[in-house]
C-alpha cells in the first residue's frame, strides 16, 4: 500500500490524538483520587486548552473547536451510551478545527 503525504500526517494526527488522550485520562484519575471534582477538572482543562489555542492560533480556531464540540455533543458522541471518545477510540478522533501550523524554524 503506497502512503501519500497527506494519509500519513492523518495518520501521525491520530497518534498524536491518542497521545493526547492518555494523557490526559491520567491526569483526570489523579485529579479524582485527589478529591478534585469533575466540573473542576473540566473547567481548568477548557480553560488551558482554550488558552494556548488562542495564543498559538487565534480566536477563531478556539471558537471552531466549540462549535465542533457543540456539534458532537448535540449527535451524543460523548454521552455515557457512546463514550469511546472518553477511552480514546481512533474514530472519535476527528478534528473540529485545522490542526495547528508548524513552528516557524528559528533564522
Amino acid at each position: 500500500m503506497n502512503m501519500t503525504s497527506t494519509d500519513l500526517d492523518r495518520l501521525v494526527a491520530e497518534e498524536k490524538k491518542l497521545v493526547a488522550i492518555e494523557y490526559q485520562n491520567e491526569v483526570w484519575a489523579d485529579g479524582t483520587l485527589e478529591g478534585i471534582e469533575p466540573e473542576i477538572m473540566a473547567e481548568a482543562a477548557f480553560a488551558t486548552a482554550l488558552t494556548e489555542l488562542i495564543r498559538d492560533n487565534g480566536e477563531g480556531s478556539a471558537l471552531a473547536l466549540l462549535d465542533g464540540l457543540r456539534e458532537r455533543i448535540s449527535a451524543g458522541e460523548f454521552s455515557s451510551r457512546s463514550h469511546s471518545a472518553i477511552i480514546g477510540d481512533p474514530a472519535c478522533l476527528k478534528s473540529t478545527f485545522p490542526l495547528p501550523r508548524s513552528p516557524e524554524p528559528f533564522s
